[in-house]
């Protein structure tokens, strides 16, 4: 028989929550594999289901449906341009740098791989999430990230709308992002003039400590701290390469 009940909690990030029951009774554990149809639910959403118990006897919600038909959530698509954004101009600035031999192109190579491995590796531990199985550590979710790969890891957090929430996690992650930022921009320093360093270190290292204030903002200005702040970092980047084109200053 179906009842009727109340998403009273739930957990994106790991795919599972609690239904109250409208007659009453404990809480009920729902598994996101345990919506027939439509998006993923929300605190507050009415359902049906039915109850069964798992192999350890506990009991659980199957077959879950929405009582009405949600009239929301077609996922906003602007942090996934946001962060799209964000991961093209780093990387074209990249290439830009190491054509003008700021930076060896392996450089770029690296960063190019590491977003790609952390874009799939976003994507998998996402899709374990939903089905209760095996999941990516987030030690090596940061770990690519440190390496390179955080442009990726930005896409695929808004694309799969993954570790977005959980405040820790995302505190790690901009860390990496700086100390990423921050050894590209020594390497660069150690290939240049004098002049290069000193414009570098005063442009490029404190624009990526801004944006990573500014990203530590998220959690109370949102997006709009992160574009702000990639605005500014864009813009030391045309310095930088304008410069570039003149060649190094002898002092």
């Amino acid at each position: 028989m179906r009842q009727e009940g109340v998403i009273t909690r739930w957990d994106d990030g790991r795919g599972f929550g609690f239904i109250t029951p409208t007659t009453g009774g404990p809480d009920i554990f729902i598994h996101a594999s345990a919506i027939t149809r439509g998006p993923r639910p929300v605190v507050g959403d009415v359902v049906t289901f039915r109850t069964s118990h798992d192999d350890r006897n506990r009991l659980r919600a199957t077959e879950v449906q929405y009582r009405e038909s949600p009239q929301r959530r077609t996922p906003s698509t602007r942090g996934v341009r946001v962060a799209g954004l964000v991961a093209i101009l780093f990387l074209g600035l990249l290439g830009v740098l190491a054509v003008l031999g700021f930076l060896p192109g392996l450089a770029v190579a690296v960063s190019v791989l590491f977003s790609g491995a952390a874009f799939a590796l976003y994507r998998a531990d996402k899709s374990a999430a939903v089905r209760g199985t095996w999941r990516v550590s987030e030690s090596t979710l940061q770990t690519v990230s440190l390496l390179g790969g955080w442009p990726g890891a930005l896409v695929a957090q808004q694309v799969y709308h993954h570790k977005t929430r959980k405040q820790p996690f995302q505190l790690v992650f901009w860390v990496t992002v700086v100390v990423n930022c921050a050894a590209l921009a020594w390497l660069a320093i150690a290939r240049r003039s004098q002049f290069i360093i000193a414009f570098v270190t005063n442009n490029f290292l404190w624009g990526a400590a801004g944006s990573a204030a500014a990203s530590v903002l998220w959690t109370v200005g949102g997006w709009s701290a992160i574009c702000s702040a990639g605005i500014a970092v864009g813009a030391v980047a045309l310095l930088v390469w304008a410069i570039g084109r003149r060649g190094p200053l002898k002092l």
